[in-house]
């Protein structure tokens, strides 16, 4: 797959389709600068996105890789898990091990283990190499099963058989009779409206007297200023092709960052092109205003080891953490009024719930005594987590909380629990306890 033959295909379907790249942006929880990238040659879009992606495009999964406007599959939904687990069943069908698998796609064993127990997702070049080398089609490998494929059938038309022409002289003889017919019924009606036409002569010219109203004069004004008013319009547009184009600038780069700007007159914020900064410093301001929402998945692709927060920021939207594999600590200004941190992991201020732990943190995680909820995704791929000491008080582990914890021992569960959300729980075998590992 070539990058830039991949992106001429996206932007070339997203104007087809009359979408912008802002409104795109939007949809998918990314920058527009991101959006841009793809369509550049710079970069694929990363797979957990590719479902809503398609949707949005109006093609499939084979469209999509193939750069074609294909839409020959509906009805089915990417689901992580089912990916995961299907391509460990499909490695292990193959007689392949990850060391084996890594050798052919190109990569290495530690990337493929992290693919299996869902720490990462393949790039589209990988996700190629995968489908054949482990001899399976494109949707059935996204999908995580056998897919049937609609192909439209092309309707060939009716061969229809083409009449006779008729001579000159038999057409006069067939239309002939029909066309003196025709006027001789339409004489008479033509009299008639002639006749009627002299009775209503004086009418007329009486009509005709009537004095131009001042109301013509002023449509004519008005026509000839929306005359003017289009031709200005048209010169600024020449000038200026920015006008010509939705007005959708909040967003603005700086260093690479990106920046919403929102009803409140404040900044919503996003890593943009800064994937690569290892220390990331989220600024407490832009342009003079202050910086108070990180955008939900706004760290996408982002590489950074430590991020730090503001006090500034007020709102940190679901997910904003969730595909950033390399963090290992999030630091929060003290002054900070909504959120806290401490030992690198993410919580509210008064530290009644664990908000986000970071995916590479290791080791055992201490939750103070005043916890009473573990957040959506709070240790959702925190394969290095080793053991989480929950206080008793604990009452709620919400939807995915521990899914994908692979290093998790064990758990211990407190006897005030009393709330457990979907997928809460890491999906292979671990025990759980009440109380102590002997309970």
């Amino acid at each position: 797959m070539d990058q830039k033959t991949f992106g001429k295909f996206l932007f070339e379907r997203r104007t087809s389709l009359h979408l912008s790249q802002s409104f795109l942006a939007d949809k998918l929880g990314y920058s527009k600068q991101i959006i841009s990238n793809w369509e550049r040659g710079l970069s694929y879009p990363n797979m957990i996105c590719w479902d809503e992606l398609l949707t949005l495009l109006k093609i499939d999964i084979n469209g999509f890789i193939n750069c074609k406007n294909e839409c020959n599959i509906t009805g089915y939904e990417f689901d992580e898990k089912k990916f995961i687990f299907h391509l460990k069943d499909l490695r292990i069908k193959e007689g392949l091990t990850q060391i084996d698998l890594a050798h052919k796609v190109g990569t290495n064993n530690k990337t493929i283990s992290s693919w299996e127990n869902g720490t990462s997702l393949p790039t589209l070049d990988n996700f190629i190499t995968l489908s054949e080398v482990l001899k399976v089609d494109y949707p059935e490998l996204f999908y995580g099963e056998k897919i049937e494929v609609v192909v439209p059938v092309e309707i060939k038309p009716e061969v229809v058989t083409k009449k006779p022409k008729l001579s000159l002289w038999k057409k006069i003889a067939i239309y002939a009779p029909i066309s003196l017919a025709a006027v001789a019924l339409i004489i008479p009606i033509v009299n008639r409206v002639i006749a009627m036409s002299k009775d209503n002569n004086t009418n007329a010219n009486i009509a005709e007297v009537v004095e131009t109203t001042p109301v013509n004069e002023t449509n004519q004004n008005n026509e000839d200023n929306n005359n003017e008013e289009t031709l200005n319009n048209n010169a600024n547009n020449e000038e200026n092709p920015a006008n010509t184009t939705q007005n959708d600038e909040n967003l603005l780069n700086y260093e690479g960052f990106a920046y919403y700007l929102q009803d409140d007159e404040t900044y919503a914020f996003d890593v943009g092109t800064a994937t690569e900064l290892s220390n990331l410093v989220i600024p407490s301001e832009y342009n003079g205003k202050s910086i108070s929402k990180i955008r939900s998945r706004g760290f996408d692709g982002c590489k950074a080891t430590n991020i730090s927060i503001p006090s500034t920021v007020t709102i940190i939207e679901d997910h904003a953490f969730l595909a950033c594999g390399n963090l290992a600590s999030i630091n929060v200004d003290v002054n900070n009024a909504v959120y806290s941190s401490i030992d690198g992991v993410l919580y509210d201020k008064a530290k009644t719930k664990v908000i986000q732990c970071p995916a590479k943190k290791s080791g055992v995680v201490n939750l103070p005594n005043t916890v009473t909820t573990i957040c959506d995704s709070a240790f959702r791929y925190c394969s290095l987590v080793t053991l989480v000491n929950m206080p008793e008080g604990l009452t709620r582990i919400e939807n995915y909380a521990f899914d994908c914890a692979s290093g998790l021992e064990y758990m211990l569960l407190p006897s005030t629990l009393n709330w457990i959300g979907s997928n809460a729980l890491y999906y292979d075998k671990r025990i759980y306890y009440c109380g102590t590992p002997d309970a």
